[in-house]
């Protein structure tokens, strides 16, 4: 008895450990600077402020932070023990919430090692999650509350007169305070229904007592009272809905989000399984738990925060149903066996030291073991250049870096936007749009008054000419770059001493190697090229710089300087870079003529990246070598990647005629002359698109017709083509251009958008609603689904009218 003792208090000291040590994760969440500047602010002063502070588009508007007290408590572990005080607090308290779920996870059964088993799997489910934010408290309010709800039905234990208090906390903490009635509810209706069904006989295993449920009944409502004891009262129970039903926030805030098709499967999969151990304990079924897994479980399709929610309610309630199914048979004492503990044990460390080493599902990579500040995902560097400058006050910044900014430069700096997304209404909108637009930036900066523009890299790069992707306005010229941030300042504005000193004038990093290609075509400039990269390795020691640098040199032939700055970044074994790297390499050893060292990189990429032009490079140097068998093996490997690589096929149809292959020669020459006509049409497509961005909208009209010359079901280039006649006035050439699109592709959704504003010109409300619906059933998210929401909003109220 004592040594099975023994075994059951280490497996769970095993498992706090692993939680533990799985929780250790260095900074990387950028909301954590918002927390603790909230915190330093209330603590400071003694009081929340009355008006915004730190978000100068927001002066005047009343404050608003609804995890005041989370924000307090981090902060002051900060005061007393730094960043270190921060990181142990976190991993405290994420400790302490799995605690309480493995010892609820134990009523009533007590199959430590099912619960064991499961919650580890939870735990790894869930890291992605463990980050410095207030929904850290709410794991532990949620499991104490549900641990306590538990325990008065199963033990009668007094757990639960502490709740009024806990909720209390909750509300002051994280506006989640709302999902506290889930519980209640549960237990009130589920136990009311066991009551019922008890007395008919049906026999249920937790059926509460009429006093129970009365005390169950109370509590709640003190709880509910105690939530109200908070500087937003009532508000805070409706504070997150505001951010659900704010198309902006669900389209663009990532964890709020649908969850993607790859995450939906595996909720699929485990809604399954929480569903088949329901029916497997059907004897025993639990409408408390039943009622209290529904909302989470559909919430977490509704967004990829509720995620963490759905997982750690889910996991005690799967495993009570488990283990009441197992109660009394063999696998229940199979579980008690050496065998199975040794599993446990092997499971617990195994996937603690996996977890450290190699990260966890979900997390991207970012969850690093440590005590520390991951810096690359704040721009530090940036903000360095401008300290070193003398830059200060306001600045122009993207979403999530606003927190940061305001922690560690207030009341130097104040901000555009933190992660609250607190601004006047519509202004989140312009953030992104502004760097695309020269005459929104200019109204914003004319409003606001900011010196700076600090931003990251947009999504997608272009070899567009004389267009910078990640800040449009001419008027701004980048000044520094890094891995991570780009700084622009006004060239005519407050800073133009330093804006014309620190310009870089020919690279545009946001628009990548294509662009870097196209710009080296001019060898006038070669040299003011390569001298404005090594400044930026100088000053900055970017990556990104480097692997332009080591393009440059390849282009321009100097393969051995190639070949060493590709090699410093393969031996900083960066895995974001070393592809590129690799196949840098690869091309300057080609070039100095040793063709299997060549092969030899483009195998590494092999290794962690299957694509098809890798597969060419692979397929085309072998032709080289005269080795026609393995170039052929690489050759065909690449088209069953991507039948459309376009430069695949001249090699393949090469072999195939020194084969004497005419059946599959024939059969691919008349699939690549197809693919080479819209490959030629796609050019002219990019040259209208070039022109069209760059205000040549007759160039750009000339552009979109040779393409559509080339390729007559090209639908893109008409609509393009029905846009610019639409912004000239031309409606009845719009209007041609975009049906022809919708023609050729009624999944064409910009032609549908294009369409709509034309009949709206005409007043054809109808038809406008119509093709803006069908809009948004192709688009469903982005700028102009939420303006085609607005107008459709429009549309129905005026037609009511009517």
């Amino acid at each position: 008895m004592f040594n099975k003792f023994k075994i059951s208090f280490f497996l769970q000291i095993l498992f706090i450990i692993g939680v533990l040590l799985l929780s250790i994760i260095k900074i990387e969440d950028t909301d954590c600077w918002m927390h603790l500047s909230f915190g330093r602010l209330i603590w400071e002063n003694k009081a929340l402020p009355a008006t915004e502070q730190f978000v100068y588009p927001s002066f005047g508007m009343p404050f608003s932070y609804s995890s005041w007290l989370f924000g307090v408590i981090y902060y002051l572990s900060y005061l007393l023990f730094s960043i270190p005080g921060i990181i142990i607090l976190k991993a405290s308290t994420i400790t302490l919430a799995f605690f309480i779920l493995l010892k609820d996870s134990l009523r009533p059964h007590k199959n430590l090692i099912i619960s064991l088993l499961i919650m580890m799997l939870i735990v790894i489910i869930t890291r992605h999650r463990f980050a410095e934010r207030p929904e850290t408290f709410m794991m532990i309010f949620l499991s104490f509350s549900i641990f306590s709800l538990n325990a008065y039905l199963y033990e009668k234990k007094k757990y639960i007169y502490w709740l009024p208090v806990i909720h209390m906390l909750w509300a002051n903490c994280h506006s989640s305070i709302n999902i506290m009635t889930v519980p209640f509810g549960a237990f009130i209706i589920g136990g009311l229904t066991h009551k019922y069904l008890n007395e008919k006989n049906i026999k249920i295993e937790s059926v509460p007592s009429g006093e129970q449920i009365k005390t169950i009944i109370i509590v709640f409502i003190l709880s509910f009272a105690a939530s109200l004891i908070s500087p937003y009262f009532i508000k805070q129970y409706f504070f997150g809905a505001q951010f659900l039903s704010d198309p902006w926030f669900k389209q663009e805030i990532l964890e709020l989000q649908s969850p993607e098709w790859y995450i939906k499967k595996w909720l699929f999969i485990g809604s399954g399984i929480v569903i088949l151990t329901f029916l497997i304990n059907w004897r025993n079924f639990s409408v408390i738990n039943l009622l209290m897994i529904i909302p989470f479980a559909f919430l977490s399709f509704t967004a990829k925060r509720f995620l963490l929610l759905y997982a750690i309610v889910a996991g005690p309630i799967v495993i009570r149903n488990l283990s009441s199914f197992l109660r009394g048979k063999a696998w229940d004492k199979f579980t008690n066996t050496k065998i199975i503990t040794a599993f446990t044990i092997l499971w617990i460390s195994g996937f603690t030291l996996i977890g450290i080493v190699k990260g966890t599902p979900f997390d991207g990579g970012r969850k690093i073991f440590g005590i520390g500040v991951e810096y690359k995902h704040v721009p530090e560097g940036a903000l360095q250049y401008l300290d070193k400058n003398g830059i200060y006050g306001r600045v122009f910044n993207i979403y999530e870096w606003g927190g940061y900014i305001i922690w560690r430069d207030f009341p130097k700096r104040t901000v555009f936007v933190d992660p609250r997304g607190y601004l006047p209404a519509g202004l989140n909108e312009k953030i992104n749009l502004a760097m695309g637009r020269p005459y929104l930036l200019d109204a914003l900066e004319n409003k606001y008054g900011f010196n700076v523009v600090l931003t990251g890299y947009p999504e997608v790069s272009t070899s567009i000419e004389n267009i910078d992707m990640a800040l449009l306005h001419p008027g701004w010229a980048l000044v520094y770059w890094d891995d991570r941030a780009l700084v622009y300042l006004r060239k005519d504005g407050k800073y133009k001493e330093i804006a014309s000193r620190d310009i870089y004038n020919f690279i545009k990093p946001a628009n990548g190697l294509n662009n870097l290609k196209n710009i080296l075509q001019d060898k006038e400039n070669r040299v003011k090229i390569i001298d404005e990269l090594k400044r930026n390795i100088d000053v900055t020691n970017s990556q990104i710089g480097k692997i332009f640098l080591g393009y440059s040199y390849n282009e321009i032939g100097e393969y051995n300087k190639a070949l060493n700055v590709f090699s410093e970044l393969e031996r900083t074994d960066n895995s974001r870079y070393l592809l590129q790297a690799y196949s840098g390499i690869a091309f300057s050893y080609e070039k100095l003529g040793d063709i299997k060292k060549a092969i030899e990189y483009y195998e590494k990429i092999m290794d962690q990246q299957k694509d098809a032009g890798v597969l060419y490079e692979i397929g085309r140097l072998y032709l080289e070598l005269n080795d026609m068998k393995n170039s052929l093996k690489y050759l065909r490997k690449a088209l069953d990647k991507d039948r459309d690589y376009l430069p695949v096929y001249p090699l393949i149809l090469d072999i195939y005629r020194k084969q004497e292959n005419s059946h599959e020669f024939d059969k691919l020459k008349k699939y690549y002359d197809e693919l080479s006509a819209r490959n030629a049409a796609m050019e002219y497509f990019q040259n209208g698109v070039n022109a069209y961005l760059n205000g040549r909208f007759e160039e750009a009209l000339v552009e979109f017709s040779k393409a559509i010359e080339m390729n007559p079901m090209d639908a893109k280039s008409y609509s393009n083509m029905g846009y610019i006649y639409y912004d000239r006035g031309d409606m009845l050439n719009a209007f041609i251009y975009q049906k022809k699109a919708i023609e050729i592709d009624p999944k064409l959704a910009n032609a549908h958008f294009g369409i709509a504003m034309i009949y709206k010109k005409h007043g054809d409300f109808l038809n406008e609603k119509k093709h803006l619906e069908e809009y948004l059933k192709l688009e469903p998210s982005g700028y102009y689904s939420r303006r085609a929401i607005e107008e459709i909003d429009i549309l129905n109220n005026f037609l009511k009218k009517r």
